[in-house]
């Protein structure tokens, strides 16, 4: 299942820009294949402005900006990795900044801006103990009232 997830959005990543192309990593989360993108910030008029450049991203992080691969959305890495775990006890002893069990088999680990993400995802999916686990993206943003 694995494999064929993996074989899937190497499929999507080539029929997308090239600035999907450009970075090696894609992750699932929410439905949606993402590739992290690098914000260059602008002040003017004061508003500020957000362009994607190419990337080579082969790490990613807490707050790294994401773009999906098929549709305009955006996101933002949270930080944290929802893992479903055949073993919760076990799972919960991940280390992390911070092991949150959720319902029956479900965990989630929060990690702090230092921490590759990616690897510890690659780390975690390697586990016995663990048939999946991706890296949150938000894709809602707060709107202040």
């Amino acid at each position: 299942m694995k494999t064929l997830s993996y074989l899937l959005s190497l499929l999507l990543l080539s029929a997308c820009s090239t600035t999907a192309l450009s970075s090696p990593i894609v992750i699932y989360n929410q439905g949606e294949n993402f590739y992290p993108v690098q914000i260059d910030r602008h002040e003017n008029n004061k508003q500020s402005r957000a362009r994607e450049s190419q990337s080579n991203v082969t790490v990613l992080y807490k707050g790294q900006a994401m773009q999906a691969v098929n549709s305009h959305a955006k996101g933002i890495l949270t930080g944290v990795i929802l893992v479903k775990a055949t073993d919760q006890k076990s799972a919960l002893l991940i280390p992390a900044l911070q092991a949150t069990a959720m319902g029956k088999d479900f965990v989630l680990l929060s990690f702090d801006e230092e921490t590759d993400l990616y690897s510890m995802l690659i780390e975690i999916k390697k586990r016995a103990d663990v048939e999946t686990a991706e890296i949150e993206v938000n894709t809602r943003r707060r709107k202040p009232r």
